[in-house]
């Protein structure tokens, strides 16, 4: 399964787009990837749902964090 298709299903399933973004890339994440959906679950529909900055956006970027940041940087 593709991350596009895994970010279909999820979307399917009821995850708004941030959710869908961190899930499609929990492999990446690991331990952190339950925490990250749970994390991005108030940025879907743009923030709030205020329709403001993309839920996409905002899920890619909490990857990028989580990943770019993983090894230990003081």
């Amino acid at each position: 399964m593709t991350r596009g298709q895994k970010a279909a299903a999820l979307f399917r399933e009821g995850c708004n787009c941030s959710q869908c973004i961190t899930g499609a890339f929990a492999d990446l994440l690991g331990e952190e990837s339950d925490a990250a959906l749970k994390a991005s679950a108030p940025f879907g529909a743009g923030m709030g749902r205020l329709r403001e900055v993309c839920g996409a956006m905002s899920g890619m970027l909490i990857v990028l964090g989580l990943v770019e940041n993983a090894r230990d940087v003081p």
